[in-house]
């Protein structure tokens, strides 16, 4: 947690500073303290999160934001706050129907929010949008479309199932991993990723049925039994929830 918290402090100098050359410096290395978090801990959406937050704050890059906000909400489906930061983004960019959808998935995770529901409310009476599903969930990327059929195996839906994710595009997500996982009932991306899609999607069922499997072949997977834990919370289950939270701290988890 140390390289987590580190960074985060130096994101918020770099937002104080006002010395561009300083700032620069701040951020670069409150980058390399977040990067070094999310190599230790690849399942945590925080510190994707914070390199999400300062690209869309400090030293604007839309693209680079929406990647790694999206990264967060795959680690942590009910992470409203990333929700409400990606929309902000969408904003920024014009993009208002996708706006209109993380504001609203946002105040849907978190009605008490108060700022993240005011802005809801602020562009909905600025736009008229009241956007509660996907848009344009059905197009598919130009990788996809431009792959001949015979070079699309499992590493290439593996593919196009995060790219998909990273866009928050989970319909073709699940698609795309669904495919993965007929390939290879054993892959583990392929598993994890479509576990935590449909948990995106409120399936909760089906993604315990499919961390179940993972976890049949991979007992100790911390990020499946997070991922477990996560929608046994979602369905009210404490018990299950409990027995899921006293695996990852035998193993260290946390």
């Amino acid at each position: 947690q140390v390289h987590l918290h580190y960074g985060a402090a130096l994101l918020t100098a770099a937002g104080n500073e006002k010395d561009p050359l300083q700032q620069g410096v701040f951020l670069d290395n409150a980058f390399s303290h977040l990067r070094k978090a999310n190599d230790i801990y690849p399942s945590y959406a925080e510190p994707t999160y914070d390199i999400g937050w300062a690209y869309q704050k400090i030293r604007i890059n839309y693209d680079s934001a929406i990647y790694y906000l999206n990264l967060s909400l795959l680690r942590a489906p009910k992470y409203s706050k990333a929700c409400f930061t990606l929309a902000s983004v969408y904003e920024s960019m014009g993009k208002q129907e996708m706006a209109s959808y993380y504001y609203n998935r946002g105040a849907e995770l978190n009605p008490y929010d108060v700022e993240g529901v005011e802005k809801r409310n602020r562009h909905h009476k600025a736009t008229g949008l009241d956007v509660k599903v996907f848009p344009f969930a059905q197009n598919k990327d130009p990788l996809e479309l431009n792959t001949p059929d015979g070079q699309k195996d499992l590493a290439f839906y593996n593919k196009m199932g995060a790219i998909y994710g990273q866009k928050g595009d989970v319909d073709n997500a699940i698609r795309c991993l669904e495919k993965a996982v007929a390939l290879d009932p054993t892959s583990a991306p392929a598993l994890v990723n479509l576990a935590i899609c449909y948990g995106m999607t409120k399936s909760y069922d089906k993604s315990i049925e499919v961390l179940n499997k993972m976890l049949a072949l991979y007992p100790n997977d911390l990020q499946a039994l997070r991922a477990l834990a996560t929608s046994y919370e979602a369905m009210g289950n404490k018990v299950k929830l409990n027995e899921c939270e006293a695996k990852i701290k035998a193993l260290g988890g946390g």
